[in-house]
């Protein structure tokens, strides 16, 4: 049974760290990008090429002129998605460009970063459904009960607090947005748990 059990948190811990560095990875690049294309960030002394992520020339090479912002060139994916969202054809700005039908991020943060932290949060949470699922470790309010004294209580807590957002986040249709903080801090806690459970799983009776 150690066997089963080691072989089930490997497997767990090894798909968490990918998808949690994964997910991370796409944040900078998105953010990355989305500094390029602001207004916000025009000037070279600008706060946001003081904290990454941001896009750099090599050192020997010439720098990225950043006296004014980039434009995107969107993709066929993205147009597709517009083409199936936007029913009636939107009103056009005086430069022929129009505003996306995005919710409004946290103040403070990017456009792109609710979206890859509720993604990489949700993914999260699967993956130790999964390795739940297959262990017997504590999942939901009715399988934590049979785990009261098993495990530390702050560690429950913990997962029915991590439980309840990743609920508001699939399911309200304007939960509070998370930041990708928020989705790194939650991975964590998760394989914090997955651990303890382990730990207990594999205790001698």
């Amino acid at each position: 049974m150690i066997e089963t059990y080691q072989t089930a948190i490997d497997r767990y811990l090894e798909k968490s760290a990918s998808g949690l560095i994964g997910a991370a990875l796409i944040y900078d690049y998105a953010i990355s990008a989305e500094k390029m294309l602001s207004w916000q960030c025009v000037g070279t002394e600008n706060e946001a090429w003081k904290t990454g992520p941001y896009l750099s020339a090599g050192a020997d090479d010439d720098q990225i002129d950043r006296s004014h912002p980039y434009c995107l060139r969107i993709s066929l994916e993205t147009q597709g998605a517009l083409w199936v969202c936007l029913e009636e054809k939107p009103e056009l700005n005086v430069d022929g460009g129009f505003r996306a039908p995005i919710p409004p991020s946290v103040p403070g943060t990017w456009s792109a970063e609710p979206y890859v932290a509720k993604m990489a949060i949700i993914e999260q949470f699967e993956l130790y459904k999964v390795f739940a699922s297959e262990t017997g470790a504590p999942m939901n309010e009715k399988t934590s009960k049979h785990w009261a004294g098993r495990i530390d209580d702050r560690y429950l807590d913990l997962l029915r607090d991590r439980t309840n957002r990743r609920n508001a986040l699939t399911h309200e249709l304007l939960p509070t947005p998370p930041t990708m903080r928020e989705a790194v801090e939650f991975g964590h806690i998760m394989r914090i748990i997955a651990g303890e459970a382990w730990k207990a799983l594999n205790r001698a009776p």
